[in-house]
């Protein structure tokens, strides 16, 4: 990380400011950001699906419509999922921030040298 090469002042904004700076952001780096948060969604996605088929169909069988364990075990998927989705995104937003450019191999080698933390501090401490 190169702090004296920032492509984005680091300072105090208000809501509005912040508003515009992420629309100058998403223009300069729309497909990177593309990719690298509906790769893992759609991952997450299928996941999901799977493995939560089983809970919303055995709930349909019985005379209970409202699907109550479904909706719990989907909340708690989601809480601990989100993260998860959002970790590539959050590392080339970083990169971009301070100039540094990203390819698909040095933002999977970023994600795997966060890893410990990111368990340690997101997964486990949601769980």
């Amino acid at each position: 990380m190169n702090l004296d090469n920032q492509r984005i002042a680091i300072r105090e904004r208000g809501i509005f400011e912040i508003m515009d700076l992420a629309l100058h952001v998403l223009r300069a780096q729309v497909w990177e950001l593309v990719f690298a948060m509906v790769l893992p969604a759609t991952g997450m996605i299928f996941l999901s699906h799977y493995l939560l088929a089983d809970t919303l169909a055995d709930e349909l069988e019985t005379e209970d419509y409202m699907a109550a364990e479904y909706f719990y075990y989907l909340l708690v998927y989601t809480a601990i999922g989100t993260p998860i989705v959002t970790a590539p995104a959050t590392v080339l937003l970083g990169r971009a921030t301070f100039g540094e450019t990203t390819s698909p191999l040095q933002l999977l080698r970023d994600l795997l040298r966060c890893s410990p933390q990111f368990i340690l501090f997101q997964v486990l401490g949601r769980a």
